[in-house]
């Protein structure tokens, strides 16, 4: 049954990744699939790769498994991991199997992005505020520098294969801004006293849904990326949780997010919501506004 707003809470096992897994997963992407194949596949990430069937290293316990992202045909699953005692970029198969690592040389690395046609990986790595950004061929092979920026979070490549998509300033205030590869064309998406992180954008490009905090808590903002357009998507209260990581649909049309709940002795799952894009509502109360298909 769907509640009135356009929220879905997904049934089992969507909803079924205890907070004491889910807290170091990140749900970034739909797969092309279904959202169950990929709670499922986020579920292997830290609690049972390695458990499906004999794998290409020896299955190890998973340690801070975080930062999946699915492939573009919904076979694959990208993370990072410290089991081999520094920030690594892994890949495995949707079942859990076919666990392989692609990086080994350190560092603090962020999510992982998959390209357009599945054959490259693309990850930042972060230090002293400013973010490199590398290409890495899947089928392995060394990782090339493309980008260098002075950032205080990890950039993402945008569809257009032009422009980047990262965050600057304090912790406190971590304003989001496009640019080049070499930095110029900088453009400022966010200007307000609040921290925007966590960023996810939109399948044509056009947009940007990102975790924003400030003194009144937190909730998921979209803006377009050319500036413009900036709003509130959620509207949670206190009680029903703190949204965040917010997900597309394939289509665009549609939005989840995690929401951390504010006592997890009474509420031992962090649920995931979805909303439309076109309305955006507080759980449980009416949308104003149209929603898209399946709102």
């Amino acid at each position: 049954m769907q509640p009135p707003g356009g929220f879905v809470l997904r049934p089992e096992p969507l909803t079924g990744v205890r907070r004491q897994q889910y807290s170091e997963v990140m749900l970034n992407h739909y797969s092309s699939r279904t959202l169950s194949r990929t709670a499922l596949s986020l579920a292997l990430v830290v609690g049972m790769a390695g458990q499906a069937r004999a794998q290409a290293t020896p299955p190890q316990p998973a340690q801070h498994g975080a930062n999946p992202t699915v492939s573009p045909d919904g076979r694959q699953i990208t993370f990072v991991s410290d089991r081999a005692g520094t920030g690594e970029v892994y890949v495995m198969d949707a079942d859990g199997s076919g666990l392989r690592r692609l990086t080994s040389d350190g560092g603090h690395r962020g999510r992982a992005y998959w390209s357009a046609d599945g054959h490259r990986l693309l990850f930042s790595v972060s230090a002293n505020d400013t973010a490199r950004v590398f290409s890495l061929p899947v089928e392995g092979g060394a990782p090339a520098e493309i980008g260098r920026f002075p950032a205080r979070t990890g950039a993402i490549l945008l569809p257009d294969g032009a422009r980047f998509l990262y965050g600057v300033g304090s912790w406190t205030e971590t304003q989001l801004v496009t640019s080049r590869a070499d930095g110029s064309d900088r453009l400022p998406l966010t200007s307000d006293h609040a921290a925007y992180w966590c960023p996810a954008v939109s399948p044509d490009g056009d947009q940007v849904a990102a975790t924003r905090q400030d003194t009144t808590g937190m909730q998921i903002w979209i803006v377009s990326t050319d500036g413009s357009g900036a709003r509130a998507l959620t509207h949670f209260t206190r009680a029903q949780g703190r949204p965040q990581c917010a997900a597309y649909s394939p289509d665009g049309g549609r939005i989840a997010v995690q929401s951390e709940v504010p006592d997890p002795r009474i509420t031992p799952f962090e649920p995931i919501f979805t909303v439309a894009v076109a309305a955006g509502a507080r759980p449980g109360a009416r949308a104003r506004g149209p929603t898209r298909s399946g709102g």
